[in-house]
């Protein structure tokens, strides 16, 4: 008897807010409910995909589909679809209306709060720029650590080289030249290691103060100028979707302005990578995605370490 699979269960409903200010909730949905992982977005037909995992299998993914219905009011419809097969068991469709729910309840007490709100929730992530004091401590633990293997060879030189060099000279049927060439040797040894360690601690300060002098630099007058000039673009096409999206709406206006100026310099505060780079493409203009999206992604590669 073959098995048949059982629809995916979904569920939908219309409330009365902006397509912006849900869109802002089902991006944090993590905050009210670490079980779910956001996986990926369509910007363009406001799709969103999370994923969570259940005990005994691979897991489901939650399809997340907004629909402007008007000024304030958005269609949010909700998925759920298994990684892997379909549905197939009663307790599967269980287990899956139980994800509708908790979605649905999530949403919900995340557009009951404000954007400043649902800010003040998110972990604060500890920066790691690079700064002199930084770099100076970690030179400063390489040297310490050669400065103590040093030391540890000399004291082992010290005590145990005597008795060996002191046998070596008693033994009358070694040659005496070559006796006098093995201490050479170990003397040699002992210098060069003594001279290396000195000239590294006395080079340290002179690259420390090289390293200030270059961070200390400040940015160029064409560069700022550059940098200006491009904010000012990037204002003015914020300013072109806020009145389109919400013409008679100048609070809301402001706030999404506001909001996406901040987070777009934070976005040029972070060094350069493929990370970022991708974010950028995805989402041009939408600084806020760029800032989550980079953040999750930072947060998913610690993780995989």
């Amino acid at each position: 008897m073959a098995v048949l699979a059982i629809p995916n269960p979904k569920k939908s409903t219309q409330v009365d807010f902006s397509i912006e200010r849900v869109k802002l909730s089902v991006l944090n949905i993590s905050l009210i409910n670490d079980k779910y992982k956001f996986t990926a977005s369509n910007e363009i037909f406001n799709q969103y995909t999370y994923e969570a995992l259940e005990f005994l299998s691979l897991g489901v993914y939650i399809d997340i589909n907004l629909n402007r219905l008007g000024e304030n009011k958005t269609e949010i419809s909700v998925e759920v679809r298994r990684k892997l097969g379909t549905f197939n068991q009663s307790h599967e469709v269980t287990k899956a209306n139980e994800h509708l729910m908790k979605i649905f309840d999530c949403i919900a007490k995340l557009t009951a709060k404000s954007p400043d709100e649902i800010e003040n929730m998110k972990p604060i992530k500890n920066e790691k720029p690079v700064n002199n004091s930084n770099s100076f401590s970690k030179n400063n633990k390489t040297t310490d650590s050669w400065y103590e293997k040093t030391w540890l060879v000399v004291l082992l030189c010290i005590l145990f080289f005597p008795v060996g060099l002191y046998a070596l000279w008693k033994n009358s049927s070694i040659a005496k030249g070559f006796k006098i060439g093995v201490t050479v040797i170990i003397a040699l040894i002992l210098i060069s290691n003594i001279r290396e360690k000195d000239s590294k601690i006395s080079n340290q300060p002179e690259k420390q103060s090289v390293t200030k002098e270059l961070n200390s630099n400040p940015v160029s007058g064409n560069e700022e100028e550059s940098l200006n000039a491009e904010k000012e673009i990037v204002l003015e096409k914020l300013k072109v979707k806020a009145k389109r999206d919400w013409p008679d709406d100048f609070t809301t206006q402001e706030f999404w302005i506001n909001q996406q100026i901040e987070d777009y310099e934070y976005m040029l505060s972070i060094e350069n990578n493929s990370i970022k780079s991708k974010a950028q493409k995805n989402w041009p203009l939408d600084f806020t995605t760029q800032k989550f999206w980079y953040g999750e992604q930072i947060e998913a590669q610690e993780r995989m370490k």
